[in-house]
């Protein structure tokens, strides 16, 4: 059974399983958004703890109490050249915290509605050391934390486009059929402006997600400047939870690196929270 072990435990987060609990337990209890709703997906960014954790925690605490029969994960590839969706479909992550396995009947279904464009890989997804992937990872203890002994499927998307998006999108929907699922979009916003700037760039993403709309997010990428290293994942999780049910999103948190303690304010990164829940629209 494969086993994906961390690639970034000790430098995004801590190592020692001790320090990393109470440092989660300390971001969930300094979060203070309100409960948007019943959830069906999330947006959380995935930078170091130190920096986007804050961020990141305000879309977590809201999944206390409740359950799902799996989490769907998509975060973009960083490091590997992908021309499609890379599923992990069997086997477990490890973290500091223990191991999680995977929706193995659940991440093959995805594959197999998704075609060529959604593949089983999981070599991709095992990469260690400088090459290894984070978007994925920092968000695992985070769900062990607040969702206990949930499986996951982990997805890598390579390509992005309004098009590859829509396509595991549906591939998604018709696999979680009859599934009660959790989805997370991992991006990080812009990168590497003044705090000024990134905010302005930053505020067109959060508009895209606050009307819940997907065309607006591309445009805003195109045609606009903004930036969102998964904005196919973010795209993706955006229109598969309309499918699954969504009737609204909820922005949560944004903030940059600038407002933490290490952060500088001429060279920032852009992070935003939200919630994709079901209700009145």
């Amino acid at each position: 059974m494969p086993q994906r072990l961390p690639a970034v435990a000790g430098s995004f987060y801590p190592a020692d399983p001790e320090t990393l609990r109470r440092e989660i337990h300390s971001l969930l209890e300094a979060a203070a958004s309100e409960s948007p709703g019943e959830i069906v997906g999330l947006l959380a960014p995935h930078a170091g703890y130190v920096y986007s954790g804050p961020v990141a925690a305000e879309a977590y605490r809201h999944l206390r109490s409740r359950s799902y029969d799996a989490v769907i994960l998509i975060g973009p590839s960083h490091r590997v050249h992908l021309e499609y969706s890379a599923v992990f479909v069997d086997g477990r992550w490890q973290t500091p915290l223990g191991n999680v396995r995977v929706a193995a009947e659940l991440a093959t279904a995805i594959c197999t509605a998704g075609g060529d464009s959604v593949r089983a890989d999981e070599s991709v997804h095992m990469v260690r050391g400088h090459a290894g992937e984070h978007s994925l990872e920092v968000q695992i203890p985070f769900l062990q934390t607040v969702l206990e002994d949930v499986p996951i499927v982990p997805i890598m998307m390579g390509k992005q486009s309004p098009a590859e998006a829509s396509v595991l999108a549906s591939a998604i929907t018709e696999a979680a059929a009859g599934k009660r699922v959790l989805l997370i979009a991992s991006s990080d916003l812009s990168h590497f402006h003044s705090d000024r700037e990134a905010r302005m760039l930053d505020g067109r993403i959060q508009e895209a997600v606050a009307l819940f709309d997907p065309a607006v997010l591309w445009q805003a990428i195109r045609k606009e400047g903004s930036e969102a290293c998964g904005a196919g994942p973010l795209a993706a999780v955006m229109e598969a939870s309309r499918q699954l049910g969504a009737r609204r999103a909820v922005p949560l948190s944004y903030a940059t690196s600038a407002d933490v303690p290490l952060g500088s304010r001429s060279n920032v990164v852009g992070y935003l929270a939200a919630a994709f829940v079901r209700g009145a629209a």
